[in-house]
């Protein structure tokens, strides 16, 4: 038996899951009085968070995703667990900010505007990071960048900017969101009648490059609503190809996140922004290739914009998994309702 672990105060840049508590099934393995508080991821992690066996009393709170409190064991991506585990109701005040939207530039003054910061104590102060090694104090704040760098020095002009409130009584909470600062805003396509879902091509086997299946023929094609729902549906190994056009809210920049064991694709209009064939075997008699995370950004004006994703299967459990970040939309994956094709 393992019981009595308390797993708080964790940041985290990158993870693969909050937890994985894999006991055995047939009751010689348990795990009881579990609790995870407290955490913070800067990314998605990048599989769902599973327990089997014998459980009982775990717990999960202020677990957030970037931007993205944790509000239900579904979230976590655990289901079929009996008892199930507890999300505790939270007593800490709730750090959310806003910023400009539209195409954001080198000099330009921004405006971040933490006034949507909640809690039931009066909030006493507003800290930021801005990401670029310079800091602000208040509730509303303007901050100019001076090159496009970004956070991680990765010249993808993400900024990965953190706001950190704390009320009367001295407790925090803290909040951290991606802000994309560019050149240039990829103006919207003129779709006429657009309908809802995108139009897939299905390839057997998942070793061909992405120049290769364009020039095959594929097993089955035709149009789904739901590509996540479609592509763990489809028996591995296997290749998936989507097309339409995915439907950008608020003009300004995005950033993409793709989870994938082998291989992955992702055009925005005409910018290809993720083209990943490379593999890494996982280690100790794991089935499969590692998951990857594909992180990209695009500077998008609101409207319909041509997309095609590319996702491939081959041994191990499937992790197909589309996320987005905006500065009109916290972290999520992107809902089905976003995506349509030209008739």
């Amino acid at each position: 038996m393992h019981s009595d672990y308390v797993f708080d105060d964790l940041r985290m840049d990158n993870i693969y899951s909050i937890t994985q508590l894999l006991q055995s099934k047939n009751g010689s393995g348990s795990v009881q009085n579990i609790s995870f508080r407290n955490i913070r991821l800067s990314t998605p992690p990048l599989v769902n968070s599973a327990i089997t066996g014998t459980s009982k009393e775990i717990s999960f709170e202020n677990i957030k995703f970037c931007d993205h409190r944790v509000d239900s064991i579904a979230s976590l991506g655990i289901d079929d667990v009996t008892p199930a585990p507890t999300i505790l109701t939270t007593n800490l005040p709730n750090a959310d900010f806003r910023y400009d939207n539209g195409l954001l530039k080198v000099g330009q003054p921004i405006t971040f505007d933490a006034s949507l910061s909640s809690g039931n104590k009066s909030i006493r102060s507003y800290g930021w990071n801005f990401g670029d090694g310079l800091k602000g104090e208040g509730a509303i704040v303007s901050h100019v960048f001076q090159d496009l760098h970004g956070t991680r020095m990765d010249g993808t002009g993400r900024f990965q900017v953190q706001l950190t409130i704390t009320d009367e009584e001295g407790v925090k909470d803290v909040i951290v969101r991606p802000l994309v600062i560019g050149t240039a805003m990829t103006n919207a396509s003129k779709v006429e009648n657009p309908q809802k879902g995108l139009y897939y091509r299905q390839y057997p086997g998942a070793k061909a490059s992405w120049t290769e299946l364009q020039q095959k023929p594929p097993d089955s094609t035709g149009v789904t609503v739901n590509i996540k729902e479609f592509a763990l549906s489809i028996k591995s190994p296997y290749s998936v190809w989507f097309e339409g056009y995915l439907e950008i809210p608020v003009s300004g920049g995005y950033t993409f996140y793709i989870m994938s064991r082998d291989g992955a694709y992702l055009q925005m209009d005409d910018i290809v922004l993720v083209n990943s064939n490379a593999t890494q075997p996982q280690v100790c008699n794991s089935v499969g290739n590692v998951v990857k995370q594909h992180t990209s950004t695009s500077i998008l004006e609101a409207g319909l914009h041509k997309i095609s994703v590319g996702y491939k299967q081959d041994l191990g459990s499937e992790v197909f998994a589309f996320y987005w970040q905006g500065p009109a939309n916290k972290l999520e994956q992107i809902p089905i309702d976003r995506f349509f094709r030209r008739m």
